[in-house]
């Protein structure tokens, strides 16, 4: 009789360990999360952020090259060929719309596009060139000012590179949307009716767009910054800022 009581002990506190486990598991996932999943917030901020940038970033191409012993004012071009056939065979469009030139300072270099070659306003020290160029938009650039130049300096080129960059005629595009027809807009960045998302772009001097709305006190705000490189097709000017993205 003994026997059997101890066996019944036995199984019983087999059963509340196992329920003590059990409850102890529960209440891990209940109050720790181990595997948390994305809030609701977090989701939008994503939707925002990624269509956001497939609205207003282009596809850039670098195109580094050298020029030896250059005159203040001389023509790029390249033995047995010219700047056209170099151009078009990286698929660049032979349009002064649709290219700048910087030294290698980062200064924008004045130019213009004579029977094949490009004519550059050589200032300064460098004979490193950076030519920059989209066919996803258009830049506003100046002419050379150089008198024709007769014989061609020789120009070294590089391989060129593709990038991603923030396109400030497209930022201004959306902004206006922003302003002019902000439901639709929300529509197609995936944001619910009951949300709303505010998104401001700037450096440390500038503001240069403030898409906001008035935000209810009562609301939790979720909020993602991170830097960018925007260009601007007026200056011709990469700038280096910070885009702050707000959803509630």
């Amino acid at each position: 009789m003994r026997i059997m009581d101890k066996k019944g002990i036995s199984y019983i506190e087999l059963i509340i360990s196992i329920v003590l486990f059990v409850s102890f598991v529960a209440a891990l996932f209940v109050f720790m999360n181990p595997v948390k999943q994305p809030n609701l917030s977090e989701v939008i901020l994503n939707s925002v952020q990624l269509k956001l940038e497939d609205n207003v970033t282009i596809l850039a191409f670098e195109f580094p090259f050298q020029v030896k012993d250059a005159p203040p004012c001389f023509k790029a071009s390249v033995s047995g060929s010219n700047f056209k056939t170099i151009l078009e065979s990286n698929n660049i469009e032979y349009e002064k719309t649709k290219m700048f030139i910087e030294d290698d300072y980062g200064n924008t270099v004045n130019f213009e596009l004579v029977d094949g070659t490009v004519q550059i306003n050589h200032q300064g020290t460098s004979s490193i060139y950076h030519l920059f160029f989209s066919n996803e938009t258009t830049f506003t650039t100046q002419v050379s000012g150089c008198p024709p130049a007769q014989n061609p300096s020789t120009l070294t080129p590089s391989t060129a590179r593709s990038f991603t960059i923030f396109s400030r005629n497209r930022i201004k595009n959306f902004n206006d949307t922003y302003y002019n027809d902000y439901t639709n807009l929300k529509k197609m960045l995936d944001v619910p009716d009951f949300n709303d998302f505010a998104i401001q772009i700037y450096n440390e001097t500038d503001i240069f767009y403030d898409m906001s709305r008035e935000i209810p006190k009562s609301v939790i705000v979720q909020a993602r910054e991170y830097p960018i490189s925007m260009l601007d097709e007026i200056t011709t000017k990469r700038i280096k800022g910070f885009i702050n993205i707000k959803v509630w």
